[in-house]
């Protein structure tokens, strides 16, 4: 990965989703118009308050 100084987020995280999970994911992107995961990922946690 590219360093790139005074990255708000400078750790990689990568996780496992199930079928019924990933097709939920892109159910929500396409209905918001989102074509990035990472923008979704921060999106949902900043929803839930994490």
């Amino acid at each position: 990965m590219k360093k790139i100084k005074n990255r708000e987020r400078n750790i990689l995280k990568r996780f496992f989703v199930n079928e019924k999970e990933d097709e939920r994911i892109k159910l929500m992107m396409r209905k918001t118009g989102i074509t990035n995961f990472g923008s979704v990922a921060k999106f949902k946690n900043q929803i839930q308050g994490l």
